[in-house]
């Protein structure tokens, strides 16, 4: 998104996505600055709202932006050296919420420690997140991974989802000869190649 002071990526969440039309002008209001691994992102969220406006922009960049903005680069790793902040959750189910709720395999009902509401593990979504640190050209460079790249990398190490935090870094520690699709500027893991 840009105006005329800048421009900065926006990640647009839930179905806000499909109300907004491409070429037009709006206010957002009620977006989320968060500051992850150095970099600051905006989000909307379920309290964003949004009017149109008509504000037009003499020299719009957003086109050269998005071209700018793909930093989708293939990693080829050849081993992790370490394996740090493995976490494994529940995400609470109140859409309000969102929460993330501590995993346990022998859990059967979560709370959410936020909203306070108790939950089926089996209508709660299970998610995991790691950094893991590969060298490349003599440096050490922390990845990190999310839950679709972590159940991927599980299936190849040999795990199953029932493993603890862990038994997952020490699995991931045997991953050898990895090929990845990584964002350039976040540093995150978008997919397994090979």
């Amino acid at each position: 998104m840009e105006d005329n002071t800048g421009f900065s990526q926006i990640n647009i969440w839930e179905d806000l996505i499909g109300k907004l039309e491409t070429g037009k002008a709006y206010k957002l209001t009620n977006l989320t600055i968060k500051n992850y691994a150095g970099n600051i992102n905006l989000g909307t969220t379920l309290e964003t709202t949004f009017t149109e406006t008509d504000l037009d922009l003499e020299q719009k960049k957003g086109a050269q932006l998005l071209v700018e903005l793909n930093n989708e680069q293939e990693l080829n790793v050849k081993k992790f050296k370490f394996v740090d902040k493995v976490n494994v959750f529940f995400t609470c189910q109140i859409k309000t919420c969102n929460i993330k709720m501590p995993y346990s395999a022998e859990c059967v009902s979560p709370k959410c420690q936020f909203c306070g509401t108790t939950q089926k593990v089996k209508f709660s979504k299970k998610g995991m997140s790691a950094r893991l640190c590969t060298e490349v050209d003599g440096k050490d460079i922390w990845l990190t991974a999310f839950t679709e790249t972590m159940e991927q990398m599980m299936v190849k190490s040999g795990l199953t989802d029932t493993a603890k935090s862990d038994k997952i870094a020490d699995g991931l520690l045997t991953l050898e000869n990895l090929t990845l699709l990584i964002d350039r500027r976040s540093k995150f893991i978008l997919k397994l190649i090979q």
